[in-house]
């Protein structure tokens, strides 16, 4: 059986600092025909949520927002 191809391939790039290739490698070992190399990641205890947005951020130099420091108001 071949391995799934993430429709996010494209975050493999971003995570070089979180995910080595021999773990990669094994989620895609492990995953199912369909979702998302990131889902995949976190459903396999890889990876947090967290750790991926923060490897993210750093890749493409963009702060992350804290929700709990946003104005109620604005939501309004």
């Amino acid at each position: 059986m071949a391995e799934p191809v993430f429709s996010d391939e494209w975050l493999r790039n971003s995570l070089e600092g979180v995910v080595g290739a021999e773990r990669l490698a094994g989620v895609r070992a492990q995953a199912g025909s369909s979702g998302t190399l990131w889902e995949a990641l976190v459903a396999g205890n890889v990876a947090t949520n967290e750790q991926i947005l923060a490897a993210l951020s750093t890749r493409f130099r963009l702060k992350i927002a804290d929700v709990h420091q946003v104005d109620p108001k604005v939501t309004q």
